[in-house]
């Protein structure tokens, strides 16, 4: 689980009003996590698979996303008071920013990125290789196609910091506008 996973998880925990969407690859077991990405690679950019034949989608690229499945799942979030949509390309995705009250950067350097996720996939019994092997090409991607999005992010969070640190400075500001995070 990425930091920006845990501060939503810490965040979402003690208030059932407040609900999150995590963009991601695929639905991991026990999360609230759930797959926005199209799961065929002639529906979406693609790359050699690595270590055997064939394609895979690039979950590297925002137009691997499948919007439809983007929509689904805010339509199911609709009534919520808040809702938090976290993932690598939150913010690259106008339809996303464009019906967004706060969007939240959370910067954090490319070594520590890999680092956590290579410990990520270790720890869910996956292999982090291909996630490696394709760093030069995600990298690419996530320069071209994220780090842009942070000149335009209402709020600006130092990746590097604890979850407890970043929680609190997202409630903190979430006061400041009046949005009430705290425990009923």
């Amino acid at each position: 689980m990425t930091s920006t996973a845990h501060c939503i998880e810490h965040l979402t925990r003690p208030v059932p009003s407040v609900e999150a969407i995590t963009l991601c690859g695929s639905h991991r077991q026990g999360t609230s996590e759930i797959s926005c990405y199209h799961r065929e690679p002639d529906l979406a950019p693609s790359v050699p698979r690595v270590g055997g034949p064939g394609r895979v989608v690039d979950f590297s690229d925002p137009l691997a996303l499948d919007s439809a499945r983007i929509k689904t799942a805010l339509a199911e979030h609709a009534t919520a008071p808040l809702v938090i949509v976290e993932g690598t390309f939150a913010l690259a995705l106008p339809k996303l920013t464009a019906v967004a009250t706060l969007t939240v950067y959370v910067d954090t350097p490319a070594d520590i990125r890999v680092v956590r996720k290579t410990l990520r996939k270790l720890q869910e019994g996956q292999d982090p290789a291909p996630g490696l092997l394709g760093y030069d090409s995600s990298h690419r991607s996530y320069t071209r196609n994220v780090t842009p999005t942070r000149e335009h992010a209402d709020l600006v969070l130092d990746g590097t910091r604890t979850t407890a640190q970043l929680t609190a400075e997202l409630q903190a500001h979430l006061a400041e506008q009046g949005r009430d995070t705290s425990a009923p």
